[in-house]
């Protein structure tokens, strides 16, 4: 049974249940009961589906319990002996999934959940671009189905236990759970059989990132921002991460933010269920039922395509393992975002007006500190400004010109190309990216503040009231000389960005908690004179963000020189003040060959140096040559 995450503990597991029930308390999560496993390096049963059912392996997993129960009042053993991976902890597998006895192999649970997935992404026609699994915990089979009809998965779950456990199922390391009864059933359900091998490869290939997730947040992947997906698939979570209807309402609202109107949302779980166990641990579960679920999807903007109940065998060992009384599959449709997110999104607009007003009017400081940024920081006034068709800033003094032609020539004249690009500091522009999403297969979005990351995912769907890039977008496509339209151009940086993640350039993991693969090429844009305070700083921040870059692999940064600050909406922000020849030797002393670096000189204008003091801008081209 995979469960959504509990909080975890110092030494990576959940709130130890045997001191009493603490759902609801802290972000009220459920740790997946595979936690209790330990690093699940051992081995297991495989799956088949048995012809006969017996009880005897079961029953010597039960007589391994101990003889109280384990709610009543005992002192819990201390939390490294809890997380060993001890004999009985190495049960769980065995117990939910294992060949002759997994509970829900007895129960058909995994079949009918298996049956009903491959129905829904066949003849059920939901497919798409881009599907969400929210809390897979360490299994895979709800994800068989799914790869043939999306061009990637997110896997995303919350413990990190159960994450590195996927990590390495795609990395294919010996010792791991063998699903290959539910490979074999899937395949035959799909007209081919024998093909084991190559429908795990395409799952492979088709989960393309691992990622945090707690559902009780309102964006649920947080600090990762996604663009909204075809589905969310959901098998077996939600039951263990919320502690009460109200709180599984919410949830669902969360779920929905994740999903595009038209989208579909796939739920698997128990229903009257209360309790399930692994070993010696007891678990409790909110307890569902087929009325409340469908008033809770449609409240929320859902219409329901398919609902169906598989009723239980009643079974007393079974039962005392996890005593629910039927399973249920529910696909259902979004038609509408729901007016609680909307009442939401007016009121973070008043906070947000309000913590401006209250740093417009504070004393500034020598330097502007990245929670500013995160408070008051302007997306699309500083668009405006700075980037206005006839009077912004970088375009009257050449510099949004310079960049585009630089990064053109950089992506096809020199050849600079691969599977991945992070674009670091994107700030609320998408210009950077135009001729990048060409040369790259996948890019990458990462921005410190919340305002930036949303409105950048807003710009790349161009919805209303976000700056207009039509000019820049012509003027790159005319570099192109393809014929390609402004509308393509659009539409392939939007295929291309596959996500959009929080980054702080002051850590060793800029994208901290997010474990990227190095990437083929790294690109900052006017971002890191502003996040650094002085030199050392800056020298730093370059070896930071080269840590997440291949050898062999671009640096690409563009900055403003002997700037001291620029001005917004009121507001001063400090720059550091760099030069060509700094820039240089801090780039070359962290592992780097210079291959362009490109100077242009900026006209004095008293207005508009006003607003920002520069004096000249840079491009460098670098590519990295070792790791310091």
């Amino acid at each position: 049974m995979k469960r959504e995450g509990r909080e975890e503990n110092d030494s990576g597991g959940m709130n130890p249940i045997g001191e009493g029930d603490h759902r609801g308390e802290g972000r009220g999560h459920r740790d997946r009961a595979l936690e209790i496993s330990g690093s699940i390096d051992f081995q297991v049963h495989t799956l088949t589906i048995p012809p006969h059912r017996r009880h005897t392996d079961v029953e010597k997993i039960l007589s391994k319990r101990p003889s109280h129960h384990p709610l009543e009042e005992q002192k819990p053993p201390p939390l490294s002996e809890q997380w060993a991976p001890t004999p009985e902890r190495r049960i769980y597998l065995d117990t939910y999934y294992g060949a002759v006895s997994g509970v829900f192999i007895k129960d058909g649970y995994l079949e009918f959940i298996l049956r009903k997935l491959h129905l829904a992404f066949t003849t059920g026609g939901v497919k798409g671009d881009t599907m969400i699994d929210i809390g897979p915990g360490p299994a895979i089979y709800q994800e068989l189905s799914a790869c043939e009809a999306f061009n990637e998965i997110t896997a995303a779950d919350f413990t990190d236990r159960n994450r590195e456990y996927l990590e390495r199922w795609r990395k294919n390391e010996p010792g791991l759970f063998d699903w290959t009864p539910a490979l074999k059933f899937v395949c035959d359900l799909e007209g081919r059989s024998g093909k084991l091998a190559e429908k795990q490869e395409k799952l492979r290939k088709t989960i393309k990132r691992v990622v945090k997730c707690d559902v009780t947040k309102s964006n649920p992947l947080d600090p990762l921002v996604l663009p909204k997906v075809d589905c969310v698939l959901t098998v077996g979570c939600l039951e263990c991460a919320c502690k009460d209807e109200m709180a599984y309402g919410k949830v669902i609202r969360n779920l929905s933010s994740l999903l595009k109107i038209g989208g579909h949302l796939i739920i698997g779980s128990i229903l009257g269920s209360t309790i399930f166990r692994c070993g010696s641990q007891q678990f409790t579960l909110i307890n569902l039922s087929e009325t409340f679920l469908r008033k809770v999807l449609t409240d929320n903007g859902f219409s329901i395509v398919d609902l169906e109940v598989l009723p239980r065998d009643y079974d007393k060992v079974m039962f005392d393992i996890c005593n629910h009384t039927s399973g249920i599959f529910i696909l259902a449709r979004k038609i509408k975002e729901d007016s609680e997110a909307k009442v939401a999104e007016v009121q973070r607009g008043l906070q947000e007006t309000s913590a401006f007003l209250q740093y417009t009017n504070a004393m500034e400081d020598d330097f502007t500190g990245k929670e500013t940024y995160q408070d008051i920081f302007d997306p699309n006034c500083y668009n405006n400004i700075y980037y206005g068709p006839k009077s912004g800033i970088l375009v009257t003094d050449g510099f949004l010109s310079f960049a585009l032609k630089k990064l053109h020539e950089t992506f096809t004249l020199r050849g600079v190309k691969g599977n991945v690009l992070l674009d670091i500091g994107h700030g609320p522009t998408i210009y950077q990216d135009l001729s990048a999403c060409e040369a790259f297969k996948e890019i990458i979005g990462a921005d410190y503040t919340d305002r930036n990351r949303e409105y950048y995912e807003r710009s790349l769907r161009n919805e209303p009231g976000t700056f207009d890039w039509t000019e820049t977008i012509k003027t790159v496509c005319e570099m192109e000389g393809k014929g390609t339209t402004v509308e393509q151009k659009r539409e392939k940086l939007r295929n291309t960005v596959k996500m959009t993640i929080k980054c702080d350039v002051t850590k060793s993991n800029p994208t901290e908690p997010v474990h990227l693969p190095p990437v083929d090429c790294i690109m900052t844009l006017g971002c890191l004179e502003c996040a650094c305070k002085d030199l050392d700083t800056y020298r730093n921040v370059l070896k930071n963000i080269s840590s997440l870059l291949k050898v062999g692999g671009h640096l690409i940064i563009t900055e403003v020189l002997n700037c001291t600050s620029y001005l917004l909406g009121g507001k001063r922000f400090s720059c550091l003040s760099l030069d060509a020849e700094f820039l240089r030797n801090a780039i070359t002393e962290t592992g780097y060959t210079i291959l362009d670096l490109d100077v242009i000189p900026r006209k004095y204008d008293k207005e508009q140096y006003d607003l920002c003091n520069h004096d000249s801008s840079i491009f460098v081209l670098a590519r990295k040559v070792k790791d310091v």
